[in-house]
């Protein structure tokens, strides 16, 4: 029996020593793993460093060595594997083709705005899937904006200002759950917004303007609880409908030059949240609500270039935190109300191209933080 039982106990714990053979026999091959990973990665972004312009090159000096997590602009996760790459604003000249998307699959965010990258956006930035915030903001990208980069599941933050690209944003542009910003202005777009849009439920920041988008605006857009929203200088039709007073949290509303018409909804005063108004060039008519005076965070309030008539209504004197009044090119009549007086913030007033009648009021000498004043003109 002594010489039985040390075998029974070796077969009654041989399951527990394979597994335990077989966890250190796959360790090394994990780490090995991870460190190709890693590597990859370094060429990669190595390979697409060599593309650049020799005055990029030497701006990317730091990239020398297979560990990038010391680079100029990189950042890296708990594994060492590239989590961020932050290269804004340091002169980069080049495309993008050359950076092989598929090796930097962990990246949450790349930021290269405000660069003179030129060329088109590679389809396969869309293998990006873990991306959280995507800024090509301030370059020369032109073509198309691949419909590949609605596969960015992750995404929260898209910023492509500022760049010439053609046609219109992708028509998949709803797949993107996740978004809560997109700003796209001053971008070369055409066609209209795509409908999609209606599902970005997460969406708080929609910025379209400086485009040439055209269209109606569909009434869903109306309803999202954007707290920034800019359809400004394109070429909508329609009339700003006064379900426009429901987007409760808003904070910033330009519809300047957007094409869009009709008048200020009475309830404007609704929008309490309201920091900038600008509903300039927009066709408007009929009178200035009074309620607007209830907006008591307005800094900056622009209705010029409209055609509406009668005065200005006294309650403007309650908009304490104006910075600039902008009421210029208008039918406005009758007095210029005393209590512009109590704006005492007021860097900027404009009132010129109007039909007001009587004296300029002396209370205006109590502007003192005034900058430009300009009242003739008509």
């Amino acid at each position: 029996m002594m010489f039985i039982f040390p075998t029974l106990l070796s077969m009654k714990f041989q399951p527990f020593w394979l597994l335990l053979l077989m966890f250190f026999s796959a360790f090394p091959h994990s780490h090995a793993f991870n460190s190709s990973g890693i590597a990859s990665e370094a060429n990669a972004l190595m390979k697409w460093k060599a593309s650049l312009d020799k005055q990029s090159q030497a701006s990317l000096s730091s990239w020398t060595a297979n560990t990038s997590c010391n680079w100029l602009g990189i950042a890296c996760d708990n594994s060492n594997h590239v989590s961020q790459i932050n290269l804004q604003n340091i002169g980069l000249r080049g495309t993008l083709q050359n950076l092989n998307f598929s090796m930097l699959t962990n990246i949450h965010t790349l930021n290269l705005s405000n660069n003179f990258l030129n060329g088109s956006i590679p389809p396969q930035i869309g293998v990006l899937s873990n991306l959280v915030v995507l800024d090509l903001s301030a370059n020369k990208l032109s073509g198309i904006i691949p419909s590949e980069i609605t596969q960015l599941i992750s995404l929260q933050k898209l910023n492509m200002s500022y760049n010439t690209f053609s046609e219109s944003l992708p028509q998949e542009i709803g797949r993107l759950k996740e978004l809560r910003m997109l700003h796209v202005p001053w971008c070369n777009l055409i066609g209209t917004i795509p409908i999609s849009i209606e599902q970005l439920n997460n969406l708080i920041h929609l910025d379209v303007g400086g485009n040439n988008l055209s269209g109606s605006i569909s009434q869903r857009i109306w309803h999202m609880d954007l707290n920034h929203l800019s359809l400004a200088i394109n070429n909508f039709h329609g009339s700003i409908p006064k379900e426009i007073v429901n987007m409760t949290n808003l904070e910033f509303l330009n519809l300047g030059g957007s094409g869009l018409s009709g008048t200020i909804p009475q309830e404007i005063d609704m929008l309490g949240k309201l920091k900038y108004l600008d509903i300039s060039r927009c066709n408007l008519s009929g009178h200035i609500p009074r309620e607007i005076g209830k907006l008591i965070n307005l800094n900056n309030l622009k209705l010029y270039g409209n055609q509406f008539s009668g005065s200005i209504p006294p309650e403007i004197g309650f908009l304490r935190k104006l910075g600039e009044l902008d009421l210029s090119h208008n039918f406005l009549s009758g007095k210029i109300p005393s209590t512009i007086g109590n704006l005492s913030n007021l860097n900027f007033l404009y009132l010129y191209y109007n039909q007001f009648s009587g004296l300029i009021p002396n209370e205006i000498g109590n502007l003192h933080s005034l900058l430009t004043i300009q009242l003739l003109g008509q």
